[in-house]
Parts: C-alpha cells; structure tokens; sequence
C-alpha cells in the first residue's frame, strides 16, 4: 500500500497533462504582452510575419 498510493499519484500528475497541448502547425493563440524597452503594449498581430522569440524563466 506504501507503493500504490505515490504511483497513484505519479500517474495522476502524468495524465493530467495529456492532451491538452497545441499540435505543430496549429497557430498560437494571440496575446498582448508589455514591451521590455518601450513599455508599449505589442500584440501577436503586430507581429504577424516576424520570427517570434518567447523566453520564459524563473530567477531563483
């Protein structure tokens, strides 16, 4: 019983995510994010025919 539960769990966590990520070559959903420079807002439109970059992270 000690084991089933954390692969109970373990398993919970794994198919949680299943099937809720976009396919290659769907699009992306638009968004409206805060320029770094500017501070001006930019939307996924402005953007429409440029490579896009998103770099997320964490500090800590």
């Amino acid at each position: 019983m000690k084991r089933v539960i954390p692969m109970l769990f373990i398993l919970l966590l794994v198919l949680s995510g299943c099937g809720s990520g976009r396919r290659v070559g769907e699009q992306a959903p638009h968004f409206t994010l805060p320029s770094l420079y500017t501070g001006e807002m930019i939307s996924s439109a402005d953007l429409r025919g440029h490579p896009i970059l998103l770099m997320f992270f964490s500090p800590g």
